[in-house]
C-alpha cells in the first residue's frame, strides 16, 4: 500500500465520522503534518507511514504541542504486533490507527481500526489552525513526497496576485494594507516581497519603479512568436 492510499482511506474515515480535514499542513515549527482533522474545538494530527517505526512515532511526538490528539497511522498488521510499540506510544500519549487495503469501490467501508487511543492534550497551542484554508484540502495529497504543499507564503502570493489584478498600479503599502499576509509586520512584508517578486517567485506580478515608490502590475503573458 502506498502512503497516499493509506492516507486517503484515513481521510474518508474521518469524513464519515464528521471531522473536517486538511492535508500536508506546514506547522509553526516548520514541520509538516500529514493530516489535520478538526471537530471544533478539538484538533487531531495524524502522521502516516507505510510501516511502524520509531521515525513515525517521533514525528507524532513532535505534534503533541500543536494538537489535542496526536496519532500515527500504519498498514494493518498481517500478524500480531508486540506490546513494545504500545509502551513507546503511551510514553507521550500517542495513538495508533491500522489501515486495511485501499477501497475497491465507493460502496466499500474503509477498514480503519483505532488500536491505541491517544491521550487528550488539553494545553495544546492550536491558534495556528486559523491559517488553515481550502487549498490545504486539495493542493497536495497526504503522504506525498516533500514539495508542492500549500504554505503561508503561497497563500500570501495568491492573495497578492488577486489584489494586483483587481487594482493594477497599486503600491506596496496599499497592497499590504488590504490583504492578509504571513509576515509579522506590513513593513517587513513590503521589503521582503520586492525581493521575492524580483526573484521570480511571484510570476503573476511585475514591479515598476515610480518617482517615489514601487508599483505593482499584473504580468502580461508573452505573445507566441
Amino acid at each position: 500500500m502506498k502512503e497516499t492510499e493509506l492516507a486517503a482511506t484515513l481521510l474518508q474515515f474521518f469524513a464519515d465520522e464528521g471531522w473536517e480535514t486538511w492535508q500536508e499542513v506546514t506547522l509553526p515549527d516548520g514541520g509538516r503534518a500529514d493530516i489535520v482533522a478538526m471537530q471544533a474545538p478539538v484538533v487531531w494530527i495524524v502522521e502516516t507511514k507505510t510501516s511502524l517505526s520509531l521515525e513515525v512515532i517521533e514525528q507524532a511526538c513532535a505534534r503533541v504541542g500543536y494538537a489535542h490528539l496526536a496519532s500515527i497511522a500504519v498498514p494493518e498488521a498481517k500478524s500480531g504486533r508486540s506490546n513494545f510499540h504500545r509502551k513507546v506510544l503511551a510514553m507521550d500519549g500517542i495513538g495508533m490507527f491500522e489501515v486495511g487495503e485501499p477501497l475497491k469501490s465507493v460502496y466499500d467501508t474503509p477498514r480503519v481500526r483505532e488500536k491505541v487511543r491517544p491521550k487528550l492534550h488539553r494545553k495544546a497551542v492550536t491558534t495556528w489552525t486559523k491559517s488553515l484554508c481550502e487549498m490545504h484540502k486539495t493542493a497536495l495529497a497526504a503522504g506525498s513526497k516533500p514539495g508542492g504543499q500549500w504554505t503561508p507564503f503561497r497563500q500570501t502570493c495568491r492573495d497578492a496576485a488577486g489584489y494586483v489584478k483587481r487594482h493594477p498600479g497599486c503600491t506596496l503599502r496599499e497592497l499590504f494594507d488590504n490583504i492578509s499576509h504571513h509576515y509579522h509586520t506590513a513593513a517587513t512584508a513590503r521589503s521582503s516581497f520586492v525581493k521575492r517578486v524580483e526573484d521570480g517567485l511571484v510570476p503573476e506580478i511585475e514591479l515598476r519603479r515610480g518617482d517615489k515608490c514601487w508599483t505593482l502590475w499584473p504580468r502580461k503573458e508573452k505573445e507566441d512568436e
